[in-house]
């Protein structure tokens, strides 16, 4: 890919900000678990030393300690990584990518994308032309499952993908990708 590229998702200082509270967390809990040790029942000082090993061990996971990026654009198209699987049981992520020609980008917008709790958040909606199995290996943990998808003449699904990102503005993301699809569009005329 070009080096004119513009790359979606959490930056590697956000990781680092979150590794240190989770570090700063679990010496916390461990100075409170010595503190109360003797204090308290037995039980409960051993629920915060199990709290401090917690959050040592999510703030050493190699998952954690990686950027994470979504999805990467250029005058070609986008370029979205393998999924990675579960936190314990993490895919080879980044080691697969999904190329999809600007052709096959439906639309790109600012909405609110559903979060897990039942929230409503703004954020980059992208519809995608892509295969079921293409689907599965690279957009799945993103699929907009509200929406309803029509089969193309080719036998593709338009799929709807939502990122939530609160290090990168959507509005800006959005207006990139557009100038990004504009200058394919241009080269191709």
């Amino acid at each position: 890919m070009e080096s004119n590229a513009f790359e979606y998702g959490i930056a590697q200082w956000a990781t680092q900000i979150l590794r240190t509270i989770l570090v700063v967390s679990s010496l916390v809990a461990a100075l409170l678990a010595s503190w109360v040790w003797g204090k308290v029942p037995p039980v409960m000082a051993g629920l915060l030393w199990l709290l401090a090993a917690a959050f040592i061990m999510m703030a050493v996971h190699p998952r954690l300690a990686r950027a994470r990026v979504y999805f990467m654009a250029s005058k070609e198209g986008l370029f979205f990584p393998s999924d990675e699987g579960s936190f314990f049981i993490p895919k080879n992520y980044g080691n697969k990518w999904l190329f999809v020609p600007w052709i096959n980008i439906a639309a790109i917008e600012e909405a609110l994308v559903h979060t897990i709790e039942g929230l409503h958040t703004k954020g980059v909606v992208l519809h995608v032309n892509a295969s079921h199995d293409e689907s599965k290996d690279f957009l799945s943990p993103h699929l907009l499952l509200h929406e309803r998808f029509k089969k193309n003449k080719d036998g593709s699904k338009k799929f709807g993908i939502g990122y939530i990102n609160l290090f990168q503005s959507a509005s800006k993301t959005v207006a990139a990708l557009m100038e990004f699809k504009k200058q394919h569009e241009l080269l191709q005329s």
